[in-house]
């Protein structure tokens, strides 16, 4: 998808088509104050993500989501790696398809392989460091955020610091967002179309469906 720099024509360059689950504005429909983050964000990843043109219908969630973001790439201490992993880990367990497509692309730019974004989001990871952050991120997301004190101690053992660990707690609540949002909106009127992938269960864990991850400008 091509991004346009005039605020006007930024929004006529948003479509909806029969693969997208998201439908993103257009200069009638979109508010005001969506347009300079929307502009930002495209900057950033290089395009508009369709996430984000669904998120602008209110100024509020994409303020919210991209000062969230903005702060956590600015002093974060996790690389490109370990955040696309952390984001598969937790929309895995919270069986968002569209995420874990996104960010199954967005793992593999930060240098994970296709066969490493299945594992992360199966939870078996071969690497003892990784397994070790993403047992915590898992347990985060599943327990309403409670780990047990082993697994917190596991991950120390593994070589995170407790600044690390405590940083999770962010990763995940921006990820958890990010997925919620992405629920409500395949069951709401924003949507007009349902995303066609659903997550295929790996034992008691769930997987993106392949037509999720082929989808492109996710």
């Amino acid at each position: 998808m091509d991004v346009a720099h005039d605020g006007t024509t930024w929004l006529t360059v948003f479509r909806k088509d029969s693969h997208d689950p998201h439908p993103r504005p257009h200069r009638h429909s979109a508010p005001e104050g969506s347009l300079d983050t929307l502009k930002a964000l495209g900057a950033r990843s290089g395009k508009v993500l369709n996430i984000h043109g669904a998120m602008a219908h209110s100024p509020a969630v994409l303020e919210t989501y991209a000062a969230i973001q903005e702060a956590l790439q600015d002093t974060g201490t996790f690389d490109g790696r370990t955040r696309e992993a952390i984001a598969l880990a937790v929309g895995n367990v919270d069986e968002c398809s569209y995420c874990q497509a996104a960010h199954t692309a967005g793992g593999k730019a930060a240098g994970l392989s296709e066969s490493e974004t299945v594992d992360i989001r199966r939870g078996s990871v071969a690497d003892p460091k990784l397994a070790a952050l993403l047992t915590l991120v898992r347990e985060q997301a599943a327990n309403v955020g409670h780990v047990h004190d082993s697994t917190w101690q596991g991950a120390l053992d593994a070589g995170w610091s407790d600044v690390e660990l405590t940083e999770t707690a962010a990763f995940v609540a921006l990820n958890l967002f990010t997925n919620y949002f992405n629920h409500l909106g395949l069951l709401s009127s924003l949507t007009g179309s349902a995303c066609r992938g659903m997550p295929l269960r790996y034992g008691s864990h769930f997987e993106c469906s392949p037509c999720c991850v082929r989808t492109q400008g996710v």
